[in-house]
């Protein structure tokens, strides 16, 4: 069974590497952009040098794409640059644009108010005809004048950091992916995202949710194991593309509209039910009268129990992951520029079928490595219905006070202490082990208790308000961040970003809600950093909290064009959003860093 197992994957893997090679033959790799159009400079007089370009036939550049700017230091006047005539390319879309093929000449007048060097730094972009969009050019143009101020020498290289305008730009490049027509080569990178992402906070959760319900069959093959894992990834990943479809032409993240009291509450009450099952208190079935009709309709009830993993993959991407991702935001952005849902929810099914390939190798395995009989077997399931209660617990932080969540954490250690023998009677050194691990629970879930007792919500220093080894951290700026403000309306935050105006600092839009993991990853990673908390001294921050999703909530998501949290915004001291500069997903303290240090170049 495992041999035919085993061809039908290769199968599938051929299949896709055929038709991978079919497309790639039909569309060549393109060339280094170097290669295509790499820019010279020319010196033509005291006061004039000339920027060129070889172009190879079959690539372009945009006309509207060049951008020549001078430090904010320079003593250099440019004069204004003299373009020739384009030439009409019409891409595949319909769309007109204005383009420069074969030799491009660019005079540039220059009038040097000192003697010694200055630089200039050239941008622009290009395509190949076949679809294949470059990522914007950026170059540094050194200068020389001589003591009468005349020019005497002209030099180009790449920029050693990108402009404001293409800071983080992650929109841009994953549409750059999309437009081209290189459709196997995009759903391949979008696969491979998706495996990036299935280690997030956001889709962790879901391991003990599948590997519950192959637990839950007992005695199950390897084959079958598989089948279930397939039927809740495929559901998963289906889901996830029709999400993606419904917020392009809606505007609505239905994740989001998920996250209510009521539907949280009632999933987590389903995880309680499942993990009591897993316990042996009652058995999940089907009415009698309905395995019947399935029984009479399919030959077996099997087809029931896919259907039930496949309605819980549906459930766990609406419930579990409702952050939103870079790649996500570039898929929504290329629907709504283009019209073209088919292709963007293939793109989105291949991100989500990405993100679960984990899972089906987790799933896959538990049907081979899970013990088919005994009191072992029943151990197993005992230690998945804890899990699946740790997975409730986690559900209901996002509604329930933190200090009644340090209790139901602090329950949840020392019965689980308990039931692995943490007072029992050993007999064997393997029940000596089982016993120290069941000690260090029941030790970890009385501290929790006593530091719940003491006002503390943290479970890695539970006793800290006992020692006062750190200071109580605001209500107002979530998790020890670096001072914010906290808004919840429209009217707030105009208000806040009078008064942040006024300051003459950049701005930076924080948007959060309690039930985004991401969220809170991000905020201890950016507590812990205390270099990165120095820099933010030097921002205005407004945190916008979306975490009840009411009308307010939804004008905030709105006005600023916002998917999901987590989400930044940097705004000039004209409260206008600067260019290329948002981010969107969880990140590093050290890659906000960059960010912020870039921000400021």
């Amino acid at each position: 069974m495992l041999k035919n197992l085993s061809k039908k994957l290769l199968q599938c893997l051929g299949l896709i590497c055929l038709v991978s090679s079919i497309f790639a033959a039909g569309n060549p790799t393109p060339l280094p952009a170097k290669q295509v159009f790499q820019p010279s400079v020319e010196l033509v007089d005291p006061n004039n040098f000339i920027i060129q370009w070889q172009i190879r036939a079959g690539y372009f550049l945009y006309a509207d794409r060049f951008h020549l700017s001078l430090p904010t230091d320079s003593t250099l006047n440019l004069g204004d640059i003299r373009y020739p005539k384009t030439v009409k390319k019409i891409d595949s879309l319909g769309h007109e644009n204005a383009v420069y093929r074969n030799n491009l000449v660019l005079p540039v007048g220059v009038l040097g108010q000192q003697s010694g060097s200055a630089n200039l730094r050239l941008q622009f972009q290009g395509c190949s005809d076949s679809g294949f969009c470059y990522p914007p050019e950026c170059y540094d143009i050194h200068l020389t004048f001589d003591e009468q101020h005349a020019l005497i020498a002209t030099s180009i290289d790449p920029a050693n950091t990108p402009v404001r305008k293409n800071i983080s730009d992650q929109n841009q490049s994953i549409e750059t992916i999309l437009s081209s027509h290189y459709h196997s080569f995009a759903l391949l990178t979008f696969f491979g995202l998706g495996l990036l992402l299935a280690f997030t906070p956001c889709v962790l959760p879901m391991v003990p949710v599948l590997s519950g319900i192959i637990v839950g069959h007992g005695a199950i093959s390897t084959r079958k194991a598989f089948s279930l894992s397939l039927s809740y990834v495929l559901s998963m990943a289906s889901t996830y593309a029709a999400l993606g479809m419904i917020v392009a032409l809606l505007g609505k993240n239905l994740q989001i509209a998920m996250q209510t009291p009521i539907v949280i509450g009632g999933f987590a009450a389903l995880f309680v039910l499942l993990a009591f099952s897993m316990f042996g208190l009652f058995d999940l079935k089907l009415p009698v009268s309905w395995q019947a009709k399935l029984a009479q309709t399919n030959k077996s009830h099997s087809n029931g129990q896919y259907f039930g993993a496949a309605a819980m993959g549906c459930l766990s991407s609406l419930i579990l992951s409702p952050c939103v991702t870079p790649p996500l935001v570039g898929v929504l952005g290329y629907i709504a520029k283009t019209g073209n849902l088919g292709f963007g929810a293939a793109a989105l099914f291949a991100l989500g079928f990405g993100m679960g390939t984990p899972l089906l190798l987790i799933g896959t395995s538990a049907g081979k490595l899970l013990p088919k009989t005994g009191i072992w077997m029943n151990a197993i399931k005992s230690l998945f219905g804890f899990m699946l209660l740790g997975i409730a617990i986690y559900l209901l932080q996002r509604i329930l006070d933190p200090s009644v969540i340090m209790v139901l954490w602090a329950s949840l250690s020392i019965i689980g202490g308990a039931y692995a023998g943490a007072f029992s009677r050993t007999t064997n050194h393997r029940e000596k082990i089982h016993q120290g691990f069941g000690i260090i629970l029941f030790i970890y879930g009385v501290l929790l208790f006593v530091g719940a007792s003491m006002g503390s919500t943290n479970y890695f220093h539970p006793l800290e308000n006992i020692f006062q080894t750190k200071q109580l951290n605001t209500k107002l700026d979530g998790n020890s961040r670096s001072p914010a403000t906290l808004v919840h309306t429209l009217e707030q935050l105009n208000t806040v970003l009078e008064n942040a105006q006024q300051q003459h600092k950049l701005i930076i839009l924080d948007f959060y809600a309690d039930w985004c993991t991401s969220c809170k990853v991000i905020d201890k990673a950016f507590a812990a950093s205390s270099s990165l908390q120095k820099k933010l001294r030097n921002f205005s921050i407004i945190k916008l909290d979306i975490t009840n999703n009411g009308p307010a909530e939804q004008a905030l998501l709105t006005k600023y064009q916002v998917i999901a949290p987590p989400t930044f915004i940097f705004l000039d001291e004209n409260l206008v959003e600067i260019p290329g500069t948002r981010l969107v997903g969880e990140l590093t303290s050290g890659e906000f860093l960059s960010h912020l240090n870039l921000l400021k170049s």
